[in-house]
């Protein structure tokens, strides 16, 4: 491939762009540059300088290091060691006027840019903290020299006290003559004695001569130890002066700390606005999709009914044009894609036309909760449907698949059924019609589901593992299910021929509940176990599986702690005396009943005191105490009554005072619907004059009541309130009901200790105020459903007043005509 050498031509391209900025930037500028330039060069040539000189420095004191790390009492090199230690000292004092001498320079450089001041204070703080270490290591050398020579001169010390062998009195010196010459010249002269004094004066001669040198040893030592110590008063001023240092880059730390603290708060927030914005954004993906198809459904649907129908005539009118014979028309419609599109549109138009007609014989008009009960369980079946494809991809045909639908549409229809028997538990007026509807409906449902479960089980055996597996468990739990709900018709319709409230109604529905989920955990295990063997792991029943196993885990712990409750009151809780309920408001906040002592009402460990089947009733859905919403199965027995008694007058003080609303009917939003709405309806039968205690109609009729809940905070439901916020449409103006609303609390006679202690600091106060904002929503609701109702009725209103006015406007033109038309008569 050719090139060309453009080497030329970008040199010159350089030089013009140098030229244009040497123009454009004024000459301060430049000036102020270049001076920068230059500071920044001579800053890094006296950088370099101390760290070379450091360097050289620490190569010294290697050197020194391993001189005084030597101990031999003869290879002492002292005058080496002196010197060093002398030149490493002052290069320490020199290095330490340099690096002050840079350190002022960095200051006085007329830098205006940050990287730059802060690099350079980042250059020196590496040279002090360098230099530190060498000062650190230099002490630490003198140090270890000065314990060497304090182990040297112990040792001098130890051999100096004990006497050589030359200094033996008994033996003569080598200059003297040998012992055997003196004994023949001592034998000539017949003399037996020995020559002690010239033994004594060589003995004393040596001991000088080794005093001399143990001083003159001793003397240089304590120079050495003298200049040691000058050596480290020279450093502990060079570390005084380190130590200003490092508070000054603390304090700098300390900064950079606060700003990275900031920091992170700031992300933090940025992180919990951001998974805030998400979770609103997976809500209203919801919502918008729902939107969706209804308005899919109320806009389109009779569009695509017409269209369906247009376009099938269309298609059967071409295939017998075309082909003008009934038998090669049909063969022409079932082998042409197109044809067989549009018709499979066609019946599923006409399947789900069918499904609205059998919907409108069985239920009538759907409320809004449950059109939106069936499109949230809709969402979940046609997910598994979808899974179970995936899984019997090779048996797909469109048979299944009309069987799926099928099966869809008959769970469609046990969802109805399920809340419209809830439905009975809330509605005070229950017709004919509707038992009728509810038989009929749970009859034809128990003899398809059971037909249907036979079906495929007959085919299973014959033909093998297949896809009618799932059919025959499918229907087989929406049979458990429809006997489920035949119970609760039962229970709720004998709940409903009662005048009173029926006190082991919530008994037979927990353990018909329980009943009903081991039934759906043993189904589900089963089918669970065949699918693994047979094809593998059933994903698609992985949601269904899950929620059976805790509803079945749930009914089962709430049956055990019942019972553990009323094991407890039956055995451990004691009955109130006399004394204790006169001391009292004897009023059951239960069922708003007078308390006697023929009652034998029971007395908790908190102090409250309660009636006996009120009590029961109430531990079939909660075990605390229906006042202070203590724990009674972890509540220790009171050992005096003093605590008890001041609870008690604490509690008539309050009723006496209107501001206790543990006294007053409460609903749990944590209840399953059916419960909460059978509580809310005996609530609203509940006179609502309490001060003056005549509570005995109302008390009689509600002594079984089982009031609600596992919140802490409470409050009472006004008469007539509209019990759900899901109603959103108003009801008819004759049927609107009179709305009074509870009094504020008063806490102005309490006092800090007391407001400290209602507020509280526990789990358990925190899960009351959570409940307690569950409530105020509720309430809101409720009052924005009541402005609705007066809206509506302020709109009648404005109707009828335009109706009259209109009618007496057209009677007062009639009569003008006619008066008229008498005048011209007479005339």
């Amino acid at each position: 491939m050719p090139f060309r050498d453009r080497t030329a031509e970008f040199r010159t391209t350089g030089k013009s762009y140098q030229m244009k900025i040497r123009t454009t930037i004024p000459e301060n500028t430049i000036n102020d540059r270049h001076q920068m330039i230059q500071e920044s060069i001579g800053f890094n040539q006296l950088s370099k300088k101390i760290g070379k000189d450091l360097g050289l420095t620490c190569t010294k004191m290697e050197k020194l290091t391993e001189l005084a790390k030597r101990k031999s009492l003869f290879d002492d090199k002292v005058n080496e060691m002196e010197q060093l230690s002398r030149i490493v000292k002052q290069d320490i004092t020199g290095l330490n006027k340099q690096i002050a001498q840079l350190q002022e320079y960095a200051k006085r450089r007329n830098s205006s840019r940050y990287q730059s001041q802060d690099h350079s204070k980042l250059v020196v703080v590496g040279l002090q903290s360098k230099l530190a270490n060498v000062s650190k290591d230099f002490q630490t050398v003198l140090e270890v020299r000065t314990e060497n020579m304090k182990q040297l001169r112990n040792r001098r010390e130890m051999f100096s006290q004990m006497t050589p062998l030359s200094t033996n009195p008994m033996l003569p010196s080598s200059s003297n003559k040998n012992l055997l010459t003196m004994d023949n010249d001592q034998n000539n002269f017949n003399s037996v004695a020995l020559d002690m004094d010239s033994l004594e004066q060589h003995r004393i001669h040596d001991q000088m001569t080794l005093l001399d040198e143990t001083g003159n040893y001793l003397q240089a030592r304590n120079n050495a130890m003298e200049t040691i110590e000058s050596n480290i008063s020279e450093l502990g001023q060079i570390f005084r002066q380190l130590a200003s240092l490092v508070a000054e880059q603390g304090e700098m730390i300390t900064r950079i700390d606060s700003n990275v603290e900031h920091a992170s708060l700031n992300i933090d927030s940025a992180h919990h606005e951001l998974i805030k914005y998400f979770n609103n954004i997976a809500k209203n993906r919801w919502l918008i999709i729902k939107y969706s198809q209804k308005m899919a459904i109320q806009i389109s649907l009779p569009m695509i009914v017409g269209y369906s129908s247009v376009c099938t005539l269309i298609t059967i009118a071409h295939a017998f044009a075309k082909k003008e014979q009934f038998y090669t028309a049909m063969i022409y419609l079932t082998t042409n894609n197109f044809s067989m599109c549009v018709l499979y549109i066609q019946i599923a138009v006409i399947i789900y036309l069918l499904y609205e007609l059998v919907k409108k014989i069985l239920f009538g008009s759907l409320r809004v909760e449950e059109v939106e009960h069936v499109y949230e369980h809709c969402w979940h079946a046609i997910m598994e449907t979808c899974l179970t494809f995936t899984i019997f991809r090779d048996d797909f045909s469109a048979k299944h698949v009309v069987l799926f639908v099928l099966l869809l549409l008959v769970k469609s229809f046990h969802w109805l059924c399920e809340n419209r028997v809830d439905y009975m538990e809330r509605s005070p007026v229950i017709t004919t019609t509707f038992h009728v509807r509810i038989l009929t409906t749970l009859a034809l449902l128990a003899m398809f589901d059971s037909y249907s479960c036979s079906d495929a089980f007959f085919n299973v055996i014959s033909n093998g593992s297949s896809v009618y597996l799932i059919f025959g468990f499918e229907y087989a739990i929406m049979l458990v299910s429809n006997i489920h709900i035949f119970i609760k018709y039962l229970i709720h319709n004998h709940d409903a021929r009662l005048t009173s409230p029926w006190a082991n109604k919530s008994v037979y529905l927990l353990y018909a509940e329980l009943f009903i989920n081991t039934i759906n955990v043993i189904i589900y295990s089963v089918f669970a176990y065949i699918m693994f063997k047979v094809q593998t792991i059933p994903l698609f029943a992985l949601r269904p599986i899950y929620s059976s196993l805790r509803a079945f885990q749930k009914s089962f712990n709430d049956v055990i702690q019942s019972r553990r409750a009323i094991h407890a009151m039956n055995n451990l809780f004691h009955f109130a005396t006399e004394e204790e309920l006169s001391q009292m408001d004897a009023v059951c906040i239960i069922c708003r009943d007078e308390m006697v002592i023929e009652d034998r009402p029971k007395k908790l460990p908190c102090g409250h005191i309660f009636h006996t089947t009120c009590l029961r009733t109430w531990f079939q859905f909660q075990r605390t105490c229906p006042t202070c919403r203590a724990n009674v199965l972890t509540m220790s027995l009171p050992t005096t009554n003093s605590q008890g008694n001041n609870q008690n007058v604490n509690n008539r003080n309050d009723n006496q005072n209107g501001t206790n609303f543990e006294n007053r009917p409460i609903i749990n939003v944590n209840l399953p619907q059916n419960e909460r709405i059978r509580v809310a309806f005996r609530i609203n039968q509940i006179p609502q004059n309490n001060q003056n205690g005549n509570d005995t109609e109302g008390g009689s009729n509600n002594n079984q009541q089982p009031s609600s809940s596992p919140s802490n905070m409470h409050f009472q439901m006004p008469y007539g309130m509209p019990i759900f916020p899901m109603f959103t449409q108003a009801p008819p103006y004759p049927q609107m009901n009179p709305v009074s609303f509870p009094d504020p609390p008063d806490y102005s006679g309490l006092t800090d200790e007391e407001l400290r202690q209602m507020e509280g600091d526990t789990r358990d106060a925190i899960i009351a105020r959570i409940d307690a904002l569950k409530n105020i929503h509720i309430l809101l609701e409720a009052a924005v459903l009541q402005f609705d109702q007066y809206r509506n009725v302020q709109i009648v209103k404005e109707q009828m007043k335009e109706r009259e006015e209109q009618l007496n406007e057209e009677t007062h033109r009639n009569q003008e005509q006619q008066t008229d038309q008498i005048v011209e008569n007479e005339d």
